[in-house]
């Protein structure tokens, strides 16, 4: 009897909780989790997933924002010349900064991880997903999701499969 409630509770939780249900967001477990976060108070998933071999011309890269069971956002929509479709930037400067970057329609989006060498409650590590407008005039900044819970670990590694932005 004990092993049947403790089991409906496992049923219930993940079904309740499906963000709990994997370790790795939302890329598949065939994929490579270059990136994974819980956002915030909604609970929300941003993972930035990839083919197993990732370069210049093999491969795939894609940016998904949602839940397991509704994945709202797909970029780039299909798996086929992903690579250019996204810039990203690396340096060591107080740290480790990644910024892996891309565009729909006029809304630019970033995918940041930046882990800094010495921690403060001024300048903390962060992971965040960061989206602009950009209108004829700049851009200007609508939204930045900061990620509660980091669910990978390391670095993205993208450098020599994505373009450096010009």
């Amino acid at each position: 009897m004990k092993y049947a409630s403790a089991f409906r509770f496992i049923i219930l939780a993940v079904v309740c909780y499906p963000q709990l249900a994997t370790a790795e967001g939302l890329c598949e477990p065939s994929e490579v989790t270059r990136f994974s976060c819980v956002l915030g108070k909604s609970h929300k998933i941003a993972s930035v997933c990839s083919s197993p071999k990732l370069t210049s011309t093999e491969g795939y890269l894609q940016y998904r924002f949602g839940t397991p069971r509704k994945i709202e956002l797909r970029f780039p929509p299909t798996l086929e010349g992903t690579q250019t479709q996204f810039t990203f930037e690396s340096h060591l400067e107080n740290g480790e900064f990644e910024s892996l970057n891309f565009s729909i329609g006029n809304h630019e989006y970033s995918v940041i991880r930046w882990v800094r060498l010495s921690y403060s409650a001024d300048s903390p590590s962060s992971s965040e997903i960061q989206v602009s407008s950009v209108q004829n005039s700049g851009s200007k900044r609508i939204s930045t999701l900061k990620c509660k819970i980091r669910q990978s670990s390391g670095q993205m590694n993208l450098a020599e499969a994505i373009p450096w932005p010009l």
